[in-house]
């Protein structure tokens, strides 16, 4: 399946990893990998292979197999669209909006009193 590096600082890809390459990133990298077919651009790494933001790689690996550092640097090309995604269930815990909060309180509704000292006037003795 083809991938777009999407990350800012790229995509490296391990030893041992096969891919398809064009044959101008073959040339580029033909010191760090052997090409097993070069009528379809199929390689194996020798040593670690990077590629720039937009550079097109296709793994034999679908989306959904592929592992959490791919996943984070890698986008589907178009026309290569993964299965869709499981969204996260939500929590039922509510977030506060600046419209809930009341002057005074923090984010964990202590209404500004801090450590349990109460809340009267600094240096205050009871």
């Amino acid at each position: 399946m083809k991938y777009v590096v999407s990350s800012s600082v790229g995509c490296t890809v391990g030893q041992g990893q096969r891919l398809r390459l064009t044959d101008a990133q073959i040339d580029i990298r033909r010191h760090a990998l052997s090409v097993l077919d070069a009528e379809k651009g199929d390689v194996e790494a020798h040593a670690p292979l990077t590629f720039k933001r937009g550079e097109v790689i296709d793994l034999p690996m679908k989306w959904d197999d592929l592992d959490s550092y791919f996943r984070s640097v890698l986008e589907p090309a178009k026309g290569d669209k993964p299965s869709p995604e499981k969204k996260p269930t939500p929590t039922g815990r509510a977030k506060k909006t600046p419209e809930a909060l009341k002057f005074g309180d923090d984010a964990n509704g202590a209404g500004g009193n801090v450590g349990g000292l109460g809340s009267g006037p600094a240096g205050a003795t009871s």
